[in-house]
């Protein structure tokens, strides 16, 4: 689902034991995926890339003038948010639902709306919400960061990067960081906006690879800068994904408005990477 949004394709492959039996663990997984396409394929099939940025919730993909919301995380007060839309919304409902009933729609700004959904989740895999919109191209690409309930996830694969040499890694699930960090002009960048004040406690995930030393780096958004160092103690292997380090770096308070959040090297060893960033996570603060 998540290739489809970024308008690319997954091929499976699936194969028999060596006994020519096909592994009890993977029918299963075949048995779901097919259960959830019986009812949901139309958010897949001959869709495009989204015009819309990455949410906090899930991911959308679009054909026509109807956006597919794919929620993975259930918003349990009934109000699904959802940031980059501009166009007039025409209606909105649950795929899954056979009497196709319209959900009251709520525009709280020229890019955001509110859509609410029944409290109790359809379907705690993926429910996918279908928005009709009037003009599709009318979207915003800027980050909504929620302000509760959701975890904030910017990948480095969303990020922009700047600088010359910095680049992203290949995208297994041991390469989907940035890679070459080895200068201090290198910086990612996401654009983000807020719709009301909140508090944020600031996390990274990323890995010092091995022969890579203790550099340090600082994280801004607004006006606010939180200094970090490097934790280059563990030392990376694809086999072992604890390795990854997750580094809880502070908290931010930041109110209503755009912002972009930027992560800079300001010590770097020389000829060693900074580090290799999956991620930065902003949750809401716990009161």
């Amino acid at each position: 689902m998540k290739a489809a949004a970024r308008g690319g394709n997954v091929l499976m492959n699936i194969g028999p034991m060596g006994n020519g039996v096909i592994d009890p663990k993977d029918l299963e997984i075949l048995n779901g995926i097919g259960q959830w396409m019986d009812v949901n394929q139309e958010s897949i099939r001959g869709t495009k890339r989204t015009p819309l940025p990455v949410q906090a919730w899930g991911e959308s993909t679009l054909k026509d003038n109807r956006l597919y919301l794919h929620v993975f995380d259930w918003p349990s007060d009934g109000i699904l948010q959802v940031g980059g839309i501009q166009s007039l919304v025409q209606s909105a409902r649950l795929l899954s639902d056979p009497k196709k009933s319209s959900l009251i729609v709520h525009r709280l700004d020229a890019n955001t709306i509110n859509l609410h959904v029944p409290q109790q989740c359809p379907d705690t895999v993926n429910t996918v919400v279908v928005v009709e919109l009037k003009h599709v191209e009318e979207a915003d690409p800027i980050w909504l960061l929620a302000a509760n309930r959701h975890n904030n996830v910017l990948r480095s694969f969303d990020g922009i990067l700047n600088g010359n040499g910095l680049r992203y890694g290949g995208g297994k699930s041991y390469e989907n960081c940035v890679i070459n960090w080895k200068s201090k002009d290198q910086t990612i960048s996401w654009p983000v906006y807020l719709i009301e004040t909140a508090e944020f406690e600031v996390e990274v995930e990323y890995f010092a690879k091995h022969g890579m030393h203790a550099g340090q780096f600082r994280v801004e958004i607004g006006e606010q800068i939180i200094e970090a160092i490097v934790d280059a103690s563990n030392t990376f292997s694809e086999k072992e994904p604890s390795s990854w380090t997750n580094d809880m770096l502070g908290k931010v308070k930041l109110e209503p408005g755009h912002y972009t959040l930027k992560i800079v090297p300001t010590e770097i060893p020389d000829g060693k990477d900074l580090m290799r960033l999956r991620h930065i996570k902003l949750s809401t603060a716990k009161q």
